[in-house]
């Protein structure tokens, strides 16, 4: 009968562990599961709130890359009418007006700087393949510029214009951040 009575009071406590294991075990996994939840929760917000927040700023970073764009093409077209003109004085200050557009486009895209020339140095004709034309269009400008008596041709001149195009061209097709 004693034995009977031990094997009990021993089976009485590992049934006791067990239900406390158990109990601990579901505890845990309950709170486990609960502070995932959450975690989950929070991520799924953040989530949402990114992709509101990034839609918001793709849309409002298109609308005014493409307005930047709209202006950039409208000085381009007045440029061009002026260049239209045969006469020498509208060809140099249509060059000008070309040269100050690149220009500002470096700036906005936030090339460091005092001048256009500072700026053209810190890119490399790898990741800039107008860079030599540009360079050469603005060494005209600054002479148009700066010389008196220079003076340069209509085909010249058109030339020059074509350079200033092309890298427009180029600086507006790159991925840049333009605004």
């Amino acid at each position: 009968m004693e034995l009977i009575s031990s094997i009990v009071s021993i089976l009485n406590i590992v049934v006791a562990i067990v239900i406390g294991l158990l109990i601990s075990v579901f505890i845990i996994l309950f709170f486990q599961n609960r502070r995932f939840s959450h975690k989950i929760a929070t991520k799924e917000a953040m989530i949402i709130m990114v992709k509101q927040s990034s839609k918001n700023i793709t849309e409002s970073d298109y609308t005014k890359r493409m307005s930047f764009r709209n202006d950039i093409r409208e000085k381009w077209m007045e440029i061009v009418e002026a260049a239209k003109h045969y006469n020498q004085k509208e060809l140099h200050l249509a060059i000008i007006k070309a040269d100050s557009l690149v220009d500002n486009i470096l700036k906005q895209e936030g090339c460091p700087g005092d001048d256009m020339g500072e700026r053209l140095r810190t890119f490399n004709k790898d990741s800039f393949k107008c860079l030599d034309k540009l360079w050469e269009a603005h060494k005209i400008r600054n002479k148009l510029a700066h010389e008196p008596d220079f003076k340069i041709s209509e085909s010249e001149a058109r030339k020059i214009l074509d350079l200033y195009y092309d890298s427009l061209e180029e600086l507006l097709s790159r991925e840049m951040e333009l605004v």
